[in-house]
């Protein structure tokens, strides 16, 4: 699987994360609420649309169907963790990666435009993140289990 420079910095980070958490003996500085509460995630709402449940829907260019597909937030993180990471490392190591993966796409959004007309984002690597739904597996999983609250 080709992992870019910004998996390896996306890596890195996390690491930070889960050492800033540790450290500090709370888990809000990092993001994450150590009762496993959901976390608020804010959208650009003026964006993006929302799903039945409320959580944001993303218009994803994903470059092997060469089509436009849309995709709920938390399933598309799900497949950009699965792309920047492996799926067997430990659990606090991948929520800190979600994090990441998520900040990042709702910052692309929000200040960016894709490259490819009518989505948001893609799966291509060389405009966003790395991308691999066919790894999601149950630990991946995992992270977005309470992961999102309207």
């Amino acid at each position: 699987m080709k992992r870019g420079r910004r998996g390896i910095a996306l890596l890195l980070c996390a690491a930070m994360l889960s050492c800033l958490q540790a450290c500090a003996g709370s888990a809000g500085a990092a993001g994450v609420d150590s009762a496993e509460k959901p976390v608020q995630v804010h959208w650009p709402k003026d964006k993006l649309k929302t799903g039945k449940n409320g959580a944001p829907l993303l218009q994803v260019y994903v470059v092997e169907d060469q089509q436009v597909e849309e995709r709920e937030l938390e399933n598309y993180v799900k497949g950009v963790l699965a792309g920047e990471m492996k799926n067997d490392w430990p659990l606090e190591a991948l929520k800190a990666q979600a994090i990441l993966a998520r900040t990042f796409v709702l910052k692309f959004v929000q200040e960016k435009e894709s490259q490819y007309p009518g989505a948001d984002i893609s799966t291509d690597i060389e405009e966003a993140q790395a991308y691999d739904a066919s790894a999601v597996n149950e630990r991946i999983q995992q992270t977005g289990e309470n992961s999102f609250t309207v």
